[in-house]
């Protein structure tokens, strides 16, 4: 038998926030290495520095950061849409409205010449 929804939301819950501390660990510590290893800076220190200039570590910081805080919710999101039984209708119906608008106008002949009409 299944288990109640409650407890599949708590434990994936759980299992996101726990896969989200590991990541951020894991940045966190891989950080800091990367900074202990800048020493006193010299002079010509951009033309020097292997990890980049400190904007493109700003840069990157931010990259991961923005990273961490959207995956968890674009993962439920998804998770979301995946157990909900009308997500395969609404495509469905989303598909044919899309199809009539952009090919819809292919069956219709082509301006009408209402000099030449006749009445």
């Amino acid at each position: 038998m299944s288990p109640p929804p409650s407890s599949v939301k708590a434990l994936l819950h759980r299992s996101a926030l726990r896969a989200f501390l590991q990541i951020a660990i894991i940045f966190l510590w891989i950080d800091g290495v990367g900074g202990a290893k800048i020493k006193k800076r010299k002079k010509n220190s951009r033309d020097n520095n292997p990890s980049g200039s400190s904007v493109g570590r700003v840069a990157t910081t931010l990259k991961i950061t923005y990273t961490i805080l959207f995956l968890p919710i674009l993962f439920t999101f998804f998770y979301s849409l995946y157990r909900d039984p009308a997500t395969p209708q609404i495509a469905r119906s989303l598909w044919n409205i899309a199809k009539k608008k952009s090919m819809g106008y292919l069956g219709r002949p082509d301006e009408v010449d209402l000099e030449n009409k006749r009445v």
